[in-house]
């Protein structure tokens, strides 16, 4: 009384695997390495699991990067998947002296000029896109629109701008 898999069978009155994964040990033998072996701390109720995007670079000013990163929460229901409590939040620098001069809301600030990003924050834009591929792999995708405001200031001059781009954020589930 077993389930068939994919590649394998799992035994539920034994409570385990009737073979080794076909991959091996992709991350060692560590079984609770996917949790950093905080199995009692890392228990997902509710079938969602947060997936964080990659961080991006969004505005190169005065020789100064600013990078952020979208996430989202992703509710792991193969018929129903969906992404919810979008966000961004800011990767790295957030607050640094420029090594050149740069035009920012059409004023010139000299090198030397300290510049910050703050005001991050991410919504979900248009609709998700679901694609699935021969092996029954669920790819959703969703579009974070990304807003976030840059500050110079050099002596009493201070000047700020707000700034959007739209950054991807996807996961994958199988059945």
């Amino acid at each position: 009384l077993g389930y068939a898999f994919l590649f394998r069978n799992y035994r539920a009155d034994q409570g385990k695997w009737q073979t080794a994964d076909p991959i091996g040990f992709p991350d060692g033998w560590n079984n609770l390495a996917y949790c950093n072996n905080w199995v009692t701390s890392s228990i997902d109720w509710m079938g969602t699991s947060n997936k964080e995007g990659t961080p991006e670079n969004v505005e190169m000013i005065g020789g100064v990067t600013f990078a952020v990163k979208p996430a989202g929460v992703f509710n792991d229901s193969y018929n129903n998947p969906a992404f919810t409590n979008v966000s961004a939040s800011i990767y790295g620098t957030v607050s640094a002296t420029t090594t050149g001069s740069f035009e920012l809301a059409g004023v010139m600030f000299p090198a030397g000029t300290t510049v910050t990003i703050s005001g991050v924050s991410g919504v979900i834009e248009g609709t998700p896109s679901i694609t699935m591929d021969a092996y029954l792999t669920k790819t959703i995708t969703v579009s974070v629109y990304i807003s976030y405001t840059i500050t110079a200031k050099n002596g009493s001059d201070t000047t700020a701008a707000t700034y959007h781009t739209t950054l991807t954020l996807s996961t994958q589930i199988r059945e």
